[in-house]
């Protein structure tokens, strides 16, 4: 015990002093963003000192929107044992999305791990458990937790096809780091074999991936302007290079399917102006949603956690990301509204997923933009009622759900 702590004290040293040098490069990152630069005095320790943990807390850390969705099993299994909550998260959008879905709960912007060895120093009685998300290897704030005698688990952990060559030139970095993990779960046997890859030799655990229990239902648009009397082309999550794709393909189908309307919902809303100027070059007529006073031949979503409600209108869901190489995103929001989604052939970013629900056939991937048109035409033409099917595949799946639960808990 004395020697780990002695080892997870030289570790808190070393990423101090590696933060030293490195912060200039985060700052600089950080202001080439404007959702960054907002955040960047959290981020910077701003209010440090002023978080509170309340007693017996489970502390859990998560990146961005998708992880933060992913923990709604978790957090409703650890609210209905009356266990304390605190989350950080990295992104504004993270943040936002945490505040609308747990009011309640303190929610935090994580700050840099320069500071994050004070904040868990600072909360060390109250915390009780630390639980990260997927691939957030923060090591000043292991090995801060390992130094206090604070559990730390990763959970829905994942490397990425993106993300292993680089953690592996790293590997000698990594590996006391992951060694200090009290527990890992790795999302399916891939992740687990490059977990060990890039240097964790102590036990992984698998568990069923946490997003297929984290989607939460939303409730229909307004109808008076998003009528249910028209069949809707919703694009979520779209990318840079992706929009095109997707207008030419609204287009192509247009000509054979009546009333059709196109809603855009881009992943970063940053992008919002370079799509209005796509639209108006087709001379299409668009609305934003924040201005939409009447039903809109287009509608560019310029909001954020409102595209689950999007999915339930009349027509197809096309899962963005997919038709540029972004990696793709949860096909199972879609799935949830009962629409069975299109996706472009690249997923990378839910490869367990998506090889699910194409041995259930629901899933319709598409190559190409024209390929989309053809495939999307011929379904809103179809018009076939796959409730039944998505229903049958979910009821499956919440077997598991409460023997996971029990499994990540201590």
């Amino acid at each position: 015990m004395l020697v780990q702590r002695i080892k997870s004290l030289f570790y808190v040293f070393l990423n101090t002093l590696a933060w030293f040098f490195f912060l200039p490069v985060a700052l600089i990152y950080s202001l080439r963003r404007v959702q960054d630069r907002q955040a960047l005095k959290q981020r910077l320790g701003s209010g440090l000192f002023s978080i509170r943990f309340p007693e017996g807390c489970f502390w859990l850390h998560a990146c961005s929107v998708g992880e933060v969705n992913s923990l709604l099993p978790l957090i409703a299994e650890l609210e209905s044992k009356g266990i304390p909550i605190t989350l950080t998260v990295i992104t504004s959008t993270g943040f936002q999305r945490a505040r609308e879905l747990w009011p309640e709960i303190p929610v935090f912007l994580m700050p840099f791990d320069l500071f994050s060895p004070l904040l868990i120093l600072r909360n060390r009685k109250e915390l009780r458990a630390m639980f990260l998300m997927e691939t957030e290897i923060w090591p000043g704030m292991i090995a801060c937790c390992t130094l206090c005698s604070i559990p730390v688990s990763l959970i829905n952990g994942r490397i990425s096809d993106r993300s292993l060559p680089k953690y592996k030139k790293i590997s000698w970095l990594l590996s006391p780091i992951l060694n200090q993990l009290e527990r890992v779960f790795a999302q399916s046997e891939t992740d687990r074999e490059r977990l060990r890859a890039i240097g964790r030799t102590l036990d992984i655990e698998l568990m069923p991936n946490l997003k297929f229990w984290s989607v939460k239902v939303g409730s229909p648009p307004n109808k008076t302007f998003f009528p249910d009397d028209s069949p809707y082309f919703v694009a979520g999550s779209t990318h840079e290079g992706e929009d095109e794709l997707i207008i030419r393909a609204y287009m192509e189908i247009k000509s054979r399917v009546k009333n059709l309307r196109l809603v855009i919902a881009p992943r970063h809303l940053s992008r919002v102006e370079k799509i209005s100027q796509l639209l108006k070059a087709r001379k299409l007529p668009f609305s934003l949603k924040t201005l939409q006073i009447s039903p809109s031949e287009v509608t560019i979503l310029n909001t954020i956690g409102e595209l689950q409600n999007f999915y339930l209108l009349p027509g197809i869901v096309f899962m963005g990301g997919s038709l540029v190489k972004s990696g793709g995103h949860n096909p199972l929001e879609p799935l949830y509204a009962g629409k069975i989604p299109f996706t472009g052939p690249h997923t990378q970013n839910f490869k367990d997923i998506i090889r699910t629900l194409k041995s259930e056939n629901l899933i319709i991937q598409v190559n190409t933009s024209r390929e989309l048109a053809e495939k999307a035409g011929a379904a809103l033409l179809r018009n076939t009622d796959d409730t039944v099917k998505i229903r049958e595949f979910f009821r499956k799946i919440e077997k598991d759900r409460q023997s996971l639960l029990k499994k990540i808990l201590p």
